[in-house]
This record gives C-alpha cells, structure tokens and sequence, in this order.
C-alpha cells in the first residue's frame, strides 16, 4: 500500500489529501457456523485496510477522510457480528480523526438499489418487506457528493427506510441536555441541517432574568451559545472564530407562552440562522419563518493573542460603581448580572471587573455550555455602559464583525475600547482577560444600536451617571499623564466597606493628619487627595513600591510635596492637589504646578469683594460660571507660585481674550517685585464642564521646564 501510495504521489506531483475507504466483505450465518479465517478477513478489509492507508501518507495533509459503513454497524445485525464489528470500528475511527483535527465522516449506509452486497440472491426481496428500502443508484451518488464535499464529521445514517432499526434510530437521536443543553433534535434536508430547541422559562431559566418590560427576550450570547453547540454537534469541533455576526430581530415569549426556535445550518459555507415560526391567528396559510440572529462560524482563528494585560490587582480596590449600582441602571436579573464593578472609564475606554453568577441557566443543573455565554455577555454590557455613561445612549448589541474565543476560562477583567459613532450606533473593540491577564476573549467591531428608551429612572442613578460622564470629561481632557483624578464617592464608599485596606495608602503621619480632620468631608477629600497622588507618582515613576516609599507632606505655607522615605529627601518632581464637590485631582510636574478645580455655582458679594479687584468683577459682572473660572486661575497660580492663600488675591489681576479663548495674568507691584517669575513665564489653561471648571498653572523658568 505503502508502495502503491508513494507511485500515485509522483506521478501526480502532489500528496494525497482525500481518502475514501469503500472496501468491504460480508457472510451472513450464524455465530455458530462462522469459520474464524473468514471473519478475520472481514474485519482485516475495512480495518487494516484503513490503517494501511493511513500510515503510508502524510496524515497532515489529509482534507478529507470518507469512510463507507452500514447501519449494522450503528445498530447491529443478524448473522452479521463480524462485519457489525468492522463498520463499527470506523465509525469510532472517524470520531477520533475528527477530534485530531482531520475532517472524517462515516456513512453507514442501508443497502444500494442494483449495486452492492445487497443485491446477490433474494436479500433485496427480503429487505424490501421489512421496510429497508433500496437507496436509488443516483440519489446515492448525489447524497455522497453533499457528504463529501461538506465539512459534516462524525457520523451519519443514509437510508431510506431503517424497518425494523426505525426505532432503535430514534433512540439514538435522542440528544444529551447536559452536553448540548440549547439542542432538542436535529434532521438533514435540502443539504443543511436544522436543529431544534423549544424555548420556555421552565427549562430556560435565564430567560426569566433577561426581561425588558416584563417580556422575557432571548439573550443574543445563547443564540451564540445554540451556533455553537450546532456546530460542535455536526463537526465535533469546537467553534474558535464566530465572524459576521448579526441580531437582526429580538425574539420575545410574551406571557412565558413556549417557542419552538430552530438553527439552519449550510456547513458547505459555514453559515447559520436562528429562526422562529410565526402563525398568525394560528392560520397555516400565513405562516412564516423569522430570522433572528445570524452569522458564519469556524474553528481556526488566524488571529493571535496580541498582549497580556496591564491590568493590575490593585486597580481593583476603587470602584466608580458597584454591581448593585450597574444593577439599577441594567435591566439585567441575578443569573446575567456579570459584572463585579466599574473601575475606570476615561479617553475611549472602560474597564470593568467580571464575576460570573453560581446561578443555573437550566433547569438541568449539570447542562454545560460551550463557549461560556456570559463571558461574552460581560464584554457587551461593558460597552453599553460605556455607551450609557459617556455618549447618553442606551444601547443592545446589533452585530459584531468577529468574535475570536482563545480559552473557556474564567473571566476576570474586561478592557472596552470606543471606535466611534453615528446616529443609530456606537463601535467597540473589546478584550476579556483571565485572572493572569491572558486574553480569552476578543470582539472586533461590536455595534451597539441606540435605543429609544431609558434602563433606569431612579434619580439617584441618573445623578450618578452624570457626575461619572463629568469625570470622563475631566479626565479625557487632561493633555498628558500627569494628572490623576479620582471620585470622592469611591474613596468614601471604600473607607466604609474596608477602612483597614484603605489606611495602606497612608503613612503613620499621614494617618494622623487624617484623624485630626474633624469634618468627615474633609476627611474624604484629604484622603482621595493622597490617594490620586500616590497613584499618579506610581504611574509616572513606574515604581509599585511607591505608596509605602513615598509621602505627601506640606510645606510651612500649605504647599504639598512628594518625600521620599527611602532617600530621605523631597523628590524633584512638583505636586499639586485640588478636591472640590465629586472629585479630587493631583498634578505633577518637573516645574511649578498648580492645579485648582471649583464647582460652578452663584457665590456672595463678599466673597466677589475678597477674591477679586474691581475690574475683575466689572468683567465678571453675574457671570457664575466665569466668576467660578477666574477663582480657579487665582487658586492654580497661588499653588504654582507656592505661597497658596498666604499671597493677596488682589495683588493677582486676571483678564480674558475671548477671541483666543485664554487668560492673562497681572500681578500688582508689591507682588512683582518679591516674585521670582515674570508674569509672562505663567501658562495658564482652563477647562469648563457641565458643573465644575479647572485651571492648571505651569510656570516655564530658565531651564524650559
């Protein structure tokens, strides 16, 4: 064979890469009247022979593995144990080749009309009349050609007409709700597969906790989950690379009542659609098949892991919401509450914290699934909280251009990346990360559709979401990485539900500054202080022992400064904090730096007298928010200069351009002359928001810092 194999490979200057293996011997008697040489050559023609081949040629090249079997190897025969035992054996060969990665099929076939075993004597006559039809010469060639061409694996009964196996077929097809929960029974027709599952919230008990408006709406990741099973189930592989995916319509149970789904599978194009059947007034005439979802699936993924997580455990200990918080903005039940937290969200992206439910999605408790559904569910509900937060959008998936799965582990931490948006929707790239930081999970091009109602109406919520898109704003606005801002509410929540964790921020002295603030406020706002600027140091120096190296201290005049405790000595890099309302921000540079920021708001006339000279107010007139701008300024260029409050806000005048959109500083005699700057050396930048301005002030000396 070896031989015969090298001989073709030569003369067709190309390795062998299909295989169909026809061979066969058959002698129907009786256990007792079979002669053992005989039998062993029945067996030795299909399974050697197939060995034979398969060694003598190069296995990696194989595309394609056919081999010919009968029913009496699926379900046994009289008279026919030997040859029962062959076809039987390649049937679990083709299993085996498949879970090696080599595409292989069994075809246990019934008997041919006019060729074959089947036609020696009266064995036609006989099983015609117990119901085994002949397969008709031509539609067994075109069914062969399907089969072959097709990536269909494993195994598969071409009959028309089992007799008296019919019900020992039906036994068989019965399908394990463990291994294939979304899976009730599958046919073959037309060349495509459907499979069938009949959805209720008596055995789909995730439906119960995916409701909008009381309506239990079928999550689109089991709709991915049914794709996947379908394909698992058809090629015994699993499915790697999910491309073009699309959520054409919702599929809704209205009243709980059950819906029979089925999946159209065309393994020849690798392409599938979920659908339903809708009768309207129950009249057949006006039946019609519904798409739902659909897409193309496979099980190699060209793509690589591209990098490991920079995430670090430690970014996990402040949060911007908690899950119960997501909770009352989601419209999410126990089972997909996916999410642990919100940690971050700034420029183009959020990242959120993942921890899967104990809950069951089956009332099978032991059902497995396939590709970890509510992974993915995680990766898409941090987009749309993304969407909620910094584009006011409340937003369902809509399609994704490619889902890659790398590993079924656990999710710990989700990183979601904003690509842009237009009228109906909003682009995400997103990754999912173990707790090791290895990437299990990508979606490229997930879009989100906007739609026209709110998740949530509790005030509290809705407040909250707004101070966050403040803090997006905020922090996306800063030109560098040297500022830091952090969310007072985070802080607070953090100190109430781990104040022995918290305290780690804070050196011994630091901690008694800390208790001496009567006020719990401003407790807060000394802490959230320390911490944006031990955070911001950390980044900056690229040093994770910084939060017990380093300390934040004051000056005489109230100008804090990085000391390093391990040198001994004040660092060379220049520090600058502000808090105010919802936030606390820290600013380092390697010059002088101040950084104020103040909530917008209508102040007394005394203070109006105190902050600023007369030609500020006759600029400032009511103006809040200008007023709130020009306070800010002062603050910064105090705090740069290092004298704080300990300067006379008269002796510093500030005026606008509002063409250029920027702000001059003048400072009285008295203050110029004891002043190491000039006036001309102060950059002043200010940004505006919804409910808050902030001002930094960088002093460019000699040296160009």
């Amino acid at each position: 064979v070896e031989k015969a194999i090298d001989e073709i490979e030569k003369q067709m200057e190309s390795k062998v890469t299909h295989i169909v293996h026809g061979a066969g011997l058959e002698e129907s008697k009786s256990f007792k009247k079979k002669k053992f040489d005989f039998s062993r050559l029945i067996v030795s023609v299909k399974v050697e022979g197939i060995w034979n081949i398969l060694n003598s040629l190069d296995k990696s090249k194989l595309k394609r593995v056919v081999c010919f079997t009968s029913i009496a190897g699926r379900f046994g025969n009289r008279g026919q144990i030997d040859y029962s035992f062959a076809n039987g054996y390649l049937s679990r060969l083709c299993w085996m080749l498949n879970q090696q990665g080599i595409p292989a099929i069994a075809c246990d076939w019934s008997a041919w009309g006019g060729v074959g075993m089947a036609t020696r004597g009266s064995i036609m006559q006989i099983l015609s009349s117990f119901g085994i039809n002949p397969i008709p010469l031509e539609t067994g060639t075109e069914v062969f050609v399907k089969l072959f061409l097709n990536k269909i694996g494993k195994e598969v009964i071409v009959s028309n007409g089992l007799g008296p196996f019919e019900e020992a077929h039906i036994l068989d097809q019965q399908i394990s709700n463990k291994n294939y929960p979304m899976i009730n029974s599958l046919e073959y027709i037309d060349s495509k597969f459907r499979v069938y599952h009949t959805l209720s919230t008596d055995s789909d008990l995730y439906m119960l906790d995916h409701q909008i408006q009381d309506v239990p709406i079928f999550p689109g990741v089991m709709g991915l989950e049914m794709f996947s099973e379908v394909y698992h189930l058809v090629s015994n592989l699993k499915p790697l690379v999910l491309k073009e995916i699309e959520f054409v319509s919702a599929l809704k149970l209205p009243k709980n009542v059950p819906k029979n789904i089925f999946v159209e599978y065309d393994s020849s194009k690798e392409k599938m659609i979920l659908k339903s059947v809708f009768i309207p007034k129950n009249d057949e005439k006006l039946r019609r098949e519904i798409e739902h979802f659909k897409l193309d699936i496979g099980s190699k993924t060209k793509i690589k892991r591209k990098r490991k997580s920079s995430f670090q455990s430690e970014d996990s200990e402040l949060q911007l919401m908690s899950k119960e918080e997501i909770y009352e903005v989601f419209f999410h039940g126990k089972s997909f509450q996916v999410l642990d937290k919100l940690l971050d969200i700034t420029n183009e992206t959020a990242i959120t914290l993942v921890k899967i439910p104990e809950d069951d999605l089956f009332l099978e408790s032991k059902s497995k699934v396939l590709i970890n559904p509510r992974t993915i569910e995680a990766a898409l509900q941090t987009a749309g909280l993304y969407d909620i937060i910094v584009n006011s959008e409340s937003s369902l998936p809509s399609n994704i251009a490619q889902l890659s799965i790398y590993s079924n582990k656990q999710p710990h931490h989700i990183i979601s990346k904003f690509i842009k948006k237009d009228t109906n929707y909003s682009y995400f790239d997103v990754e999912v990360f173990d707790e090791k930081g290895r990437l299990i999970v990508l979606l490229e091009g997930l879009g989100m559709i906007h739609i026209q109602f709110s998740f949530t109406e509790n005030p509290e919520r809705i407040k909250q979401l707004e101070t966050l898109k403040e803090y997006w704003q905020i922090s996306t606005s800063f030109s560098d990485n040297m500022m830091k801002i952090i969310p007072t509410a985070a802080v607070s929540s953090y100190l109430e539900a781990k104040p022995k964790v918290v305290m780690k921020y804070l050196s011994s002295e630091e901690r008694s500054s800390f208790e001496r603030k009567k006020n719990k406020r401003r407790k807060i706002e000394y802490l959230s202080g320390v911490i944006a600027a031990k955070k911001l140091i950390k980044d900056v120096i690229k040093d994770d022992k910084v939060i017990q190296t380093t300390e934040i201290r004051k000056t005489t005049k109230g100008q804090p400064y990085i000391y390093d405790k391990k040198k001994k000595e004040k660092s060379k890099l220049n520090l600058s904090i502000t808090h105010s309302g919802d936030f606390a921000i820290a600013a380092i540079r390697e010059g002088p730096i101040g950084i104020d920021i103040e909530k917008i708001e209508e102040r007394s006339e005394s203070f109006y007298k105190e902050a600023f000279t007369e030609k500020e107010r006759n600029q400032i007139s009511s103006n809040a928010e200008l007023g709130t701008v020009y306070w800010t300024i002062k603050e910064a260029i105090t705090k740069a200069i290092g004298e704080g409050l300990n300067l006379s806000l008269h002796d510093i005048e500030i005026s606008s351009d509002e063409k250029k959109s920027s702000y001059k500083v003048d400072f009285s005699t008295k203050a110029a002359e004891s002043l190491p700057y000039e006036s001309s050396s102060f950059e002043i930048t200010n940004k505006k928001f919804q409910n808050y301005a902030l001002s930094y002030c960088e002093i460019k000396t000699e040296d160009g810092k």
